[in-house]
C-alpha cells in the first residue's frame, strides 16, 4: 500500500468514526430504527382509523404537558387517540422459532383525547 492509499485509508476510517460519535451522543444506534416506539406507535395510530393522512406525534409523559387534543391542534390536526407506547423489559430473540409464548412489547391505548399526566406519550393526529 502506497504512502497516499494509507492517508486515504485512515482519513475515511475517521471520518466513520467520527460520524458513529456523532450520532451516538444522543444514546442512538447508528441505524434508521433507532427508536422502534416512534414506528409502532405510527402502525397503531394508522390501524385505528379508516383513510386520511395519519401522523403519531410525540407527548411527554408530564402533567404539566397538554393533552393530545391540544398537541393535534397545535399542529393543524384533528385528535382521534393516544396511545402509551413502553419501552420493551425484555428483548426477544430474532429467531421466531425461541421465546414461543413470551410476553413482548406494551401498548395501552386510550380511547380519548384528553388524558393527561403520564397518560398516552403518542398522539394519534389526523389531517
Amino acid at each position: 500500500m502506497g504512502v497516499m492509499a494509507y492517508w486515504r485509508f485512515l482519513f475515511a476510517l475517521c471520518v466513520v468514526l467520527i460520524c458513529r460519535t456523532l450520532a451516538n451522543r444522543e444514546g442512538r444506534a447508528v441505524t434508521d430504527f433507532y427508536n422502534y416506539r416512534d414506528e409502532m406507535a405510527q402502525a397503531v395510530c394508522v390501524s385505528m382509523t379508516t383513510s386520511g393522512a395519519i401522523f403519531a406525534v410525540r407527548r411527554q409523559c408530564d402533567s404539566s404537558q397538554p393533552n393530545c387534543a391540544d398537541i393535534c391542534t397545535s399542529v393543524g390536526k384533528t385528535c382521534f387517540g393516544g396511545q402509551h407506547v413502553y419501552d420493551s423489559n425484555r428483548r426477544l430473540s430474532p429467531d421466531p422459532r425461541e421465546d414461543i409464548g413470551t410476553v413482548g412489547l406494551k401498548i395501552y391505548r386510550y380511547n380519548d383525547c384528553s388524558t393527561l399526566g403520564c397518560g398516552p406519550n403518542y398522539c394519534c393526529c389526523k389531517g
